[in-house]
């Protein structure tokens, strides 16, 4: 696929219309129109809906303008992996990680790590688990920090010796809230805000003791700021990681579990060779930081 017909693409869909798009590239209007009835023939599908003045994607053109971004995007970490390697380090970094307490220890790695490497630039990418994963799997993230139980595919992960401990929040007004520690049995009967991966959920209604069929579980959410929003319009009471609200509302308050539900931690990355610099550079950091607290790499 020509990334340039990819550029030409993403440049009408940025710009809204042929011409618009066509000045932005400096080509005129009959040329773009050309490529792209081109494009359109050998993929064998409508990319654009034409209604008078206006374009919109077709359900084809939504998957492209998705995957053109991706494929760009990789082109020029491409060429900026392989110009460090004749220079200075530099380039991006792409970690992905999730809502937890475990940020507070990787922002202090990645501040370290940027002494070392100034010329690298760290982008921290916030997501599900299974959207980090994805994003691994499609070259677009050089690591991922996970929390466990994961299935992790077929990327690598050491299991990082960092512990998530679960608190139950609800509304200041709730009649739980000025308890200083919960039971399984408190929540029994309570209207809960799982989390919706089912790893995660599973290992919440395993502390519970009962079947999730006997619970109530009228919500989840795959963030633990969007549960949130649900618990303070008391809504439920949402079961999530202490510290993945960093800053927790004032009308709301965060109850240890007793006994505590715990849950580890994985670093996850895409095996390529050769590694890309920055990221073969960061692993060996986070192994000589993190030297006694990780496992062996696993598959």
């Amino acid at each position: 696929m020509d990334l340039r017909i990819l550029r030409y693409f993403l440049a009408i869909v940025e710009e809204g219309s042929m011409n618009k798009a066509a000045r932005t590239l400096h080509i005129t209007q009959p040329t773009l129109s050309r490529q792209i009835a081109q494009f359109e023939e050998e993929l064998g599908c409508p990319l654009f809906l034409r209604q008078s003045k206006s374009l919109h994607l077709t359900s084809q053109g939504l998957l492209l303008a998705r995957r053109a971004r991706e494929l760009l995007e990789l082109e020029s970490r491409t060429l900026d992996e392989i110009s460090s390697l004749h220079s200075e380090l530099k380039g991006e970094l792409l970690i992905g990680a999730g809502e937890m307490k475990a940020m507070q220890a990787l922002l202090e790695i990645v501040r370290q790590f940027q002494v070392l490497y100034p010329g690298i630039q760290v982008s921290l990418i916030t997501g599900t688990a299974d959207q980090t994963m994805e994003m691994i799997e499609n070259g677009l993230l050089d690591v991922g920090f996970f929390l466990k139980p994961f299935h992790f595919h077929d990327a690598v992960y050491r299991s990082w010796n960092y512990t998530e401990q679960w608190v139950a929040v609800m509304h200041k007004d709730h009649p739980l809230a000025a308890r200083r520690s919960l039971h399984s049995e408190d929540l029994a009967d309570e209207p809960l805000i799982m989390p919706y991966r089912k790893e995660a959920r599973q290992h919440v209604v395993n502390w519970l003791g009962k079947p999730e069929s006997e619970l109530h579980i009228p919500l989840s959410s795959s963030m633990a700021s969007n549960g949130a929003m649900m618990a303070l319009n008391k809504m439920g009471v949402l079961m999530t990681i202490d510290g993945s609200l960093s800053n927790l509302h004032m009308d709301l308050k965060a109850i240890p579990l007793d006994p505590p539900l715990t849950t580890g931690l994985a670093i996850a990355w895409k095996e390529r060779f050769p590694k890309p610099p920055v990221q073969e550079k960061f692993l060996e950091f986070l192994n000589d930081v993190l030297a006694d607290e990780l496992s062996e790499p696993r598959h």
